[in-house]
């Protein structure tokens, strides 16, 4: 199978990845600091804006959320991002079977970046990466693709042993999953 886009493109913001690895926004510097899974939730009253609002407010400028854009609870998510002058990595997986794809989603100014696979070595295939990288590249050539796995750390099944040489070619960005996050000092919200 193979994607290809028909039509004028509308103008959108190009995204590239400077030689160095910094990523540019129509050529200016844009330094990601990112956070998962944003959504209307109790924390932010079941606001959108308020929940970027407060990310802002924490040095983020960047976001992804596993809930559906388009419509239902988080319908308004790509608006509430650029209202409140926050870049977006969104599913690109979820996008190519979403017909909203190219006509809202691909040209939306939030939108930085493809996210191809999360926990990749876990459920991607290294073909499946680079087909979901082909059509993500045929459907929009100016924004990046990422993908996310996790580092190895002792407790992990594959513990001292990285699945990224296989992945390597499947994405432009490679966002590491380091975990646990912990402290060493225990307080209300320390998690064993």
């Amino acid at each position: 199978k193979r994607a290809f886009y028909i039509g004028e493109t509308p103008k959108a913001s190009v995204v590239t990845i400077r030689g160095d690895g910094v990523t540019l926004v129509d050529g200016e510097p844009f330094f990601p600091i990112g956070a998962y899974n944003v959504k209307k939730d109790a924390c932010n009253g079941r606001d959108l804006d308020r929940a970027f609002a407060d990310l802002k407010e924490m040095g983020f400028n960047f976001a992804h959320t596993y809930e559906k854009i388009h419509s239902g609870p988080n319908a308004g998510f790509l608006d509430a991002a650029a209202r409140n002058g926050f870049k977006l990595f969104i599913s690109a997986r979820e996008a190519a079977e979403d017909k909203t794809f190219e006509t809202v989603t691909r040209f939306h100014p939030s939108v930085l970046a493809w996210y191809l696979a999360d926990d990749t070595a876990d459920n991607t295939s290294p073909e499946e990466l680079r087909f979901f990288d082909s059509v993500s590249r045929a459907l929009d050539p100016d924004r990046p693709t990422c993908q996310a796995d996790g580092i190895p750390f002792a407790g992990l099944e594959h513990a001292g042993i990285s699945r990224y040489s296989n992945y390597v070619t499947g994405a432009d960005v490679f966002m590491p999953e380091i975990y646990p996050i912990r402290s060493d000092v225990k307080t209300d919200t320390h998690k064993t």
